[in-house]
């Protein structure tokens, strides 16, 4: 199944452990059309009610596949894998395997410009790490 709405609205319809496996790639926080930014502690406390339904409607056999980058703020990034994983954590999934993805830079470096967050941190090389988790339980 795909869905295309509020993950908050969509989980409150789904019965308990109904999905082998959740796919998701949530917003980074980078001011995209579709967010809008928050500072890092508050973009972590809003995913805790998600992650919280994830863990309801995901079988005790299943797992999750929670794909995310970097938030970058004041030239510095974060990787958001790093913070997610204690609220994962201390909802009782268990990390099984950290999937590193390397690529270039694409249109990132486009988007570079001297009043960019990004301006100073991203130096074109041959790849950028992004890192996706897979957490079973």
């Amino acid at each position: 199944m795909i869905f295309n709405d509020s993950i908050l609205d969509i989980l409150a319809q789904i019965e308990d452990s109904s999905f082998d496996c959740i796919i998701t790639s949530p917003p980074y926080n980078v001011g995209k059309d579709y967010e809008k930014t928050k500072s890092l502690n508050d973009y972590l406390s809003a995913f805790e009610p998600v992650l919280k339904g994830l863990k309801r409607v995901l079988k005790e056999s299943g797992s999750v596949a929670w794909q995310v980058g970097n938030f970058i703020k004041d030239k510095e990034v974060y990787p958001l894998d790093i913070y997610f994983y204690p609220l994962f954590k201390d909802l009782g999934f268990r990390l099984r395997n950290r999937i590193i993805w390397k690529f270039g830079l694409g249109n990132l470096g486009m988007a570079c410009t001297p009043s960019s967050d990004l301006a100073g941190v991203m130096k074109p090389y041959s790849g950028l790490a992004r890192a996706m988790i897979t957490l079973l339980i």
